[in-house]
């Protein structure tokens, strides 16, 4: 949520195409941080990566198609696919291919932190903290 709030901070004044990456980079702070997965997640902040960046959204749908197959072929027992049961024995199978998509959010959000370190970000939110907190 701190994080958020800083990114909403940054971009309150964003207009088009900046409030869009505003959003993106939101969800990439939240799919970095969250403690857990599920895989209809994954479509969530598509539309959000790939106005910000092209190259890293089909990085992050390969991860996440590579992801889905897996987790459905082993909930479902195999091909072909019926029902998926994503709560029964089979989990703990499926969890580690979740670091995929994961790793691949990580490296890409790494990326394009270096690609924005040069642009000055507006600091005043933390002037006023700490003028109120003295």
């Amino acid at each position: 949520v701190p994080a958020a709030l800083w990114i909403a901070w940054q971009h309150r004044h964003a207009r088009g195409r900046a409030f869009v990456e505003s959003l993106a980079y939101t969800w990439l702070v939240f799919f970095m941080f969250a403690p857990g997965v599920c895989p209809q997640y994954l479509i969530w902040f598509a539309p959000f990566i790939l106005i910000l960046s092209p190259g890293f959204y089909t990085a992050v749908t390969i991860a996440s198609s590579v992801f889905l197959f897996a987790f459905y072929n082993i909930t479902s027992g195999g091909l072909p696919w019926k029902v998926a049961l994503a709560m029964d024995d089979s989990q703990q199978h499926w969890t580690a291919w979740s670091l995929l998509p994961w790793l691949v959010i990580l490296a890409g959000s790494t990326a394009l932190l270096a690609t924005t370190r040069g642009r000055k970000f507006d600091l005043r939110l933390l002037k006023l903290l700490r003028a109120e907190n003295v």
